[in-house]
């Protein structure tokens, strides 16, 4: 016949819930979270009375803890186990002298001690590392903001160089204009005389050939008025007021 197991008794009194968890620890004597804690007492209670029942027990230097990072360990203090045990064994019976178990208990004892110690120390140690770690990982971080910085001065100097450059070339701009002003009033200068010679040459060649026309008439060849009065024509002379003009730009032609 098939029998059911009896289910265990729901501790809701947080003295007994007190009594249980010490018990759990005075059996396994190992380092646990609350959630560890809560499945390995399985349905006898519930995570908010292990909670504040473990936080009770530590804050009665029964139970000893350790963060870390974001999980709280909680172990059991030996120091107050072997007190708690000894005046347990006290008050029923005096142990004999001599007696091997008592001393066989101890050393077990202060082994796990040593084991709970190692866990520590071992913790420490990994905080450290991390926080080493951390420390490595800033100034990496504070090497390629050097190294940013270095390269944004870099394009900075550039720029700036070629600002001076741009400001150079903009006064080279203002002197070649000042000197191209200077040069085209030169050139207009240039250009009125030269108009105006050509103007006098037409007027005085026109004022020459009415006085020999008035004064002499058909009488003198053209021969003869360069052998007797050294006058001679454009074509005598081979020159030409129109094919010796220069062709001068259509800027200088409203001058």
């Amino acid at each position: 016949m098939n029998t059911k197991r009896p289910t265990p008794k729901k501790v809701t009194d947080s003295q007994e819930a007190a009594e249980m968890i010490l018990n759990w620890f005075e059996k396994e004597n190992k380092p646990v979270t609350v959630q560890f804690l809560t499945d390995a007492l399985g349905s006898r209670t519930t995570k908010t009375l292990v909670q504040k029942t473990l936080e009770d027990l530590s804050e009665q230097k029964k139970l000893r803890t350790k963060d870390l990072k974001k999980v709280r360990l909680f172990f059991l203090d030996m120091e107050a186990y072997n007190t708690r045990i000894g005046e347990v064994a006290g008050s029923k019976v005096e142990a004999p002298e001599g007696n091997g178990g008592t001393e066989h208990d101890t050393e077990f004892n202060e082994e796990k001690n040593a084991l709970i110690e190692d866990i520590l120390r071992a913790s420490r140690l990994i905080q450290e590392k991390e926080q080493l770690l951390t420390q490595l990982k800033q100034s990496l971080v504070v090497s390629e903001r050097k190294e940013k910085l270095y390269f944004a001065s870099a394009e900075v100097d550039a720029l700036e160089k070629k600002l001076l450059e741009a400001k150079g070339n903009a006064q080279l701009c203002v002197a070649s204009s000042s000197e191209s002003d200077h040069v085209d009033d030169k050139m207009q200068r240039i250009v009125k005389h030269y108009q105006k010679a050509r103007l006098l040459w037409k007027e005085r060649k026109e004022y020459a050939e009415r006085i020999v026309d008035g004064v002499l008439g058909d009488e003198c060849s053209p021969h003869e008025l360069a052998s007797t009065f050294g006058i001679i024509s454009d074509a005598q002379a081979g020159v030409s007021l129109s094919q010796s003009a220069v062709h001068l730009h259509r800027s200088f032609l409203g001058i």
